[in-house]
Parts: structure tokens; sequence; C-alpha cells
């Protein structure tokens, strides 16, 4: 559970491995943190997404290859350069 600012809502997709609520907004942070107590199963379900989705994006590789094809792009270069 994070707040919806630049940051967090690039790691968590709601549904997915996570949920976002409303900054400032304590209204929307009760709601899902309502939501997570009468609802456990979803929170299991969340939990076990997050391992493989961070993995999935943000593991060294994945990102030396963006890193690579970003210089390559800057650079005028296809992102096989």
């Amino acid at each position: 559970m994070a707040s919806n600012i630049i940051g967090c809502r690039d790691v968590v997709t709601p549904g997915i491995n996570g949920e976002l609520f409303e900054p400032r907004n304590e209204e929307s942070l009760y709601k899902k943190m309502e939501d997570w107590i009468v609802h456990p199963d979803k929170v299991a379900a969340l939990a076990a997404n997050c391992r493989p989705y961070v993995k999935e994006r943000y593991a060294s590789a994945s990102v030396h290859r963006a890193y690579y094809s970003e210089y390559c792009s800057l650079a005028g270069l296809d992102s096989s350069c």
C-alpha cells in the first residue's frame, strides 16, 4: 500500500502487487486499510505477486537494457547499437 505519487505509482500496480491511496487523503487510506483487514486473502494474493513483479521489471539486466536502449536513442542510433 502506497501513496499515489511519483515513484510509488511507478512500482505499485493496483490489484497486481499492491494498492494506491490518494495523497493527503485520510479517507482514501482508511478505505484501503479497511479493505485489507476485511479481505486478507486479497493481501496474500498481492503479496505473492510482489517479488516476481519487481524482479521482472527492476532486475539489473532489465534496467541495463533500458539504459542501453535510451543511450543509443539519445546518440541517434537504433537500440541494437
